[in-house]
């Protein structure tokens, strides 16, 4: 028979304890792993090219470029409420350091376009391009928008690059 406070009686006991301490080790491993992955992709996301609207009252809207990677050119689709916001035609004007072509107003679907490209060197940050806007309700709010599916920004050697943005929100 077995003694009371023999180490064999204690075996169930030392046996569960260590499986307890292997399971908490292996979760903590997991955990740190699945961690180190999420901060990999938010270091990745905060390497894309940001594009900022912002509206400066009170008609102009500008859009600035924040970027790690150098760029050269950019295609721009913005969307806009026509029967709240009117994109004032031929008031486009680029930024420092970019030639503007290819403007294009379409009011009746709400699709703004133009094409930016710095002919001289490639841009990491800055200005790209203002306009003016005119309001046809007052007292409401509206969103200006990039179009990610027309949207693109380019690199000196041709490629296209994603990018980050948010919409605007514009209270007239």
């Amino acid at each position: 028979m077995i003694k009371p406070n023999s180490h064999l009686s204690r075996l169930p006991l030392y046996l569960g304890m260590s499986f307890f301490v292997l399971t908490l080790l292996f979760s903590a491993l997991k955990i740190s792993q699945k961690n180190s992955l999420t901060g990999s992709e938010s270091r990745a996301n905060q390497n894309l090219p940001e594009l900022i609207l912002t509206f400066l009252k009170p008609d102009t809207v500008s859009l600035n470029l924040i970027s790690q990677t150098e760029m050269r050119a950019l295609d721009i689709v913005l969307k806009y409420e026509p029967e709240i916001l009117e994109i004032i035609p031929q008031s486009l004007e680029a930024g420092q350091s970019f030639v503007i072509s290819l403007e294009k107003t379409d009011s009746s679907s709400g699709i703004y376009s133009f094409s930016a490209i710095s002919p001289e060197s490639d841009i990491k940050s800055g200005t790209i391009a203002l306009w003016k806007i005119r309001p046809i309700k007052s007292q409401v709010s509206t969103v200006l928008s990039l179009n990610e599916r027309g949207t693109e920004i380019y690199t000196s050697e041709q490629s296209s690059l994603g990018f980050s943005a948010a919409e605007l929100e514009i209270n007239l």
